[in-house]
């Protein structure tokens, strides 16, 4: 097991973050894949594009949605509520019940 570590270490740093950046893409991708995609399928073959081409324009502009999606959307998302449920965290730390009567 130690030796997949040790190898995947030795990978270049824009290869292992390219792959990070995919890995982060797959949650917004099977969000957004449907919804938008059928509705771009749609839009473009009524243009007159080719279901091929009109298939082809969809699948990237829903991959550059969820690019933009991982990149900018959630990281300030994701720093908003870190620090609320932090601050939530410290508030019931320090948070002292009353002693139970019974």
């Amino acid at each position: 097991m130690p030796t997949y570590s040790r190898q995947i270490s030795r990978l270049p740093t824009a290869f292992l973050q390219s792959v990070k950046t995919l890995g982060s893409m797959t949650y917004p991708l099977y969000l957004l894949h449907f919804a938008i995609g059928v509705q771009l399928l749609d839009w473009l073959t009524d243009l007159g594009m080719t279901p091929l081409l009109a298939l082809a324009l969809a699948v990237v502009i829903v991959c550059l949605m969820s690019l933009a999606v991982c990149k900018w959307g959630e990281p300030p998302i994701r720093s908003v509520l870190r620090l609320v449920f932090d601050r939530l965290g410290q508030r019931i730390a320090g948070f002292q019940t009353k002693e139970s009567r019974v």
